[in-house]
């Protein structure tokens, strides 16, 4: 169901500079497993910006 999944640790050796062409295309390949686990309806997604919605009646059920 894709909750209280971790993925694993990566270090990042390179970089992209800001405002380069290819750091979008970086950032949806970093970023697509963890794109996947969430309902679309509660995970918004523009250009390089994620904000995911997390709703429950207390703070154990949105840990």
């Amino acid at each position: 169901n894709g909750y209280r999944t971790t993925l694993p640790k990566t270090e990042l050796e390179y970089k992209a500079l800001q405002g380069s062409p290819i750091s979008f295309i970086i950032f949806i390949l970093y970023f697509s497993p963890s794109l996947k686990l969430n309902n679309p309806n509660t995970c918004f997604r523009y250009i390089n910006d994620i904000s995911i919605i997390v709703v429950g009646t207390n703070t154990k059920e949105t840990a």
